[in-house]
């Protein structure tokens, strides 16, 4: 025990698991080990945070957007955790993980309009209906295989978008 208390803490407390998730539950560690840990991961995860921040927001690949919002997720909600073992300078760590929470519609509503607007970039430089409607329908399919990550506000969005451009496509085919 040191002067002030004890300088170790068990491996299965909060803080350690956080930092160092490999320790034995029954193992100690001293606090400063996990304090420097504490001071290399943390911009670690910061940087991880901010890149899967930048793709969330700009890319227009369903896979590289639904796994880069889940890292997303993950760290910002490590870093939430770790608020009450480390000093953080606002905004805190728990408010943006909140905000991520709050505007995950939206979040995903913008993504999928960037999608779409891809698609139909693409649709528009197909010489043939065949191809067309296969690029519609893969939009409609790949986004289907992901609503499970997807609210209602979604799934409706994205298969309202489907249904006007067959729709559109369709009663291009009747004039």
């Amino acid at each position: 025990m040191g002067l002030f208390g004890n300088s170790k803490l068990r491996g299965d407390s909060e803080f350690v698991q956080l930092v160092m998730p490999n320790i034995p539950a029954n193992a100690t560690v001293d606090k400063k080990v996990i304090i420097n840990t504490a001071n290399m991961v943390v911009p670690q995860w910061l940087k991880i945070i901010g890149e899967c921040s930048k793709l969330v927001n700009e890319t227009e690949n369903p896979k590289v957007f639904f796994q880069r919002y889940d890292t997303l997720y993950e760290y910002c909600g490590l870093m939430a955790k770790l608020e009450k073992y480390y000093a953080f300078k606002p905004p805190l760590p728990s408010q943006q993980f909140e905000r991520i929470i709050n505007q995950k519609t939206a979040t995903i509503n913008s993504f999928i309009d960037r999608y779409f607007e891809s698609v139909c970039m693409k649709v528009v430089q197909l010489k043939t209906e065949n191809a067309k409607n296969k690029k519609i329908e893969e939009f409609y399919d790949i986004l289907t295989f992901y609503s499970e990550k997807m609210d209602t506000d979604n799934i409706v969005k994205f298969s309202e978008m489907y249904s006007r451009f067959k729709l559109e496509t369709y009663a291009g085919d009747i004039k």
